[in-house]
């Protein structure tokens, strides 16, 4: 036999549900049905074979049977997903027969079938069942939505502040980058106004005509810029590199 029980296949009880098993195993043997309810819809029904199974000949799933259940005379075990329905957020339980119903998760149970009783242990809702009934239920929201969220804002800010400080701050590029910052603002406004005279590079720099005739020299010098007389002014000019 699959291993198969009441926490569904390949799982394991969560801490602190040692007593609580043995409960419901108890009550196992109370009532001659038990219903497992897992939050994909599918359930996992515990039958005492000593028990009439009419209610439950015509249920599609996978059958077992269980000889070491503490069910006296054993159990056969159904998985099946024949019990239940879901319109929208809205999940429907039928339970055929009396028994014991245990949603596996923490579901939010909209009504209570008359004569029945519920208890809660961690994240598990328990409902006893006198006689067939109809529950509704809704599963909750996945917590490990905001752990992603977290993730995902982790990720993101670090590109935002990139892409802002090395995009949108980012100085445009010139091809004087590499000169100092005098020379640099000397060649790109004659750049942008070719043929502007000495006078009106100092007024628009703010740089002393003294000073501003030191560079304009070494620039020459360099072969950077050139100088074309116009009358009694000298027209700037950048040399093709």
């Amino acid at each position: 036999m699959r291993g198969c029980g009441p926490l569904g296949p390949g799982s394991s009880p969560g801490p602190g549900l040692g007593g609580t098993m043995l409960w419901l195993l108890f009550l196992g043997m109370v009532f001659s049905t038990a219903y497992y309810v897992y939050q994909d819809g599918s359930v996992e029904l515990h039958l005492n074979t000593s028990f009439p199974l009419i209610n439950f000949t015509t249920l599609k799933g996978t059958y077992y049977v269980n000889e070491t259940h503490l069910i006296p005379n054993g159990s056969l075990i159904i998985l099946t997903q024949d019990l239940t329905s879901k319109s929208g957020n809205i999940w429907k339980l039928s339970v055929p027969s009396p028994g014991l119903v245990v949603f596996l998760f923490n579901a939010k149970i909209l009504n209570l079938p008359n004569n029945s009783t519920i208890t809660s242990d961690q994240d598990r809702i328990i409902i006893s069942i006198s006689s067939p009934s109809k529950i509704t239920y809704q599963i909750p929201p996945n917590n490990n939505n905001s752990g992603l969220l977290i993730i995902l804002v982790a990720i993101t800010v670090p590109i935002l502040y990139f892409t802002y400080t090395h995009v949108f701050l980012k100085k445009p590029s010139s091809k004087f980058n590499h000169l100092p910052t005098t020379e640099r603002l000397i060649l790109e406004h004659i750049e942008k106004n070719p043929g502007i005279t000495q006078k009106a590079l100092s007024q628009a720099l703010g740089i002393p005509k003294s000073t501003l005739s030191y560079h304009l020299n070494k620039l020459e010098q360099r072969g950077l810029i050139r100088r074309e007389s116009k009358g009694l002014s000298n027209k700037l000019y950048i040399n093709k590199l």
